[in-house]
């Protein structure tokens, strides 16, 4: 008999801990999507046009703390903060703007040095993307490959 409540205590630990550990993947995840990011090469290698090239070269993702800023050619910056969900099976990102309302829902990928984003701004007609692709027309989805700048 005390076996068997020795093993239901030591179950109900474990799910204890079990339960808490996304709230470590989101501390994970917050602190290794930290720095700057480029576009990742590979998603020109094929562009002919040699303005374009220079352009997406040009391309930075830096982000500090819950505070994102996207730099692009020539010499615009979008400033906001986001906030991250990673517990979902596609793991979610929120852009917000200057007081905290949502301005478009997004997913992530974050491996390493790669970080994928796709985002729709019109959200509230479509709902978060559901998977990492592009519009064919128009700007949203809008997506974003991009890999850790190396200093």
């Amino acid at each position: 008999m005390r076996s068997a409540t020795f093993a239901l205590v030591a179950l109900m630990l474990w799910l204890a801990v079990a339960a808490s550990t996304p709230a470590a993947d989101d501390k994970d995840d917050a602190k290794q999507i930290q720095g700057t990011w480029v576009v990742d090469p590979d998603v020109y290698k094929d562009v002919k046009d040699k303005e374009v090239v220079k352009e997406m070269k040009a391309v930075r993702v830096v982000i500090a703390g819950d505070s994102i800023t996207f730099k692009h050619p020539p010499g615009n910056e979008e400033k906001g903060s986001f906030r991250l969900e990673p517990s979902k099976k596609l793991k979610q990102i929120d852009l917000l703007g200057d007081m905290g309302n949502v301005q478009a829902q997004g997913i992530y990928e974050l491996e390493k040095d790669h970080l994928k984003l796709c985002w729709d701004r019109q959200f509230k007609d479509r709902g978060r993307p559901t998977k990492f692709a592009h519009a064919k027309e128009g700007n949203d989805p809008f997506l974003l490959i991009l890999i850790r700048e190396k200093k």
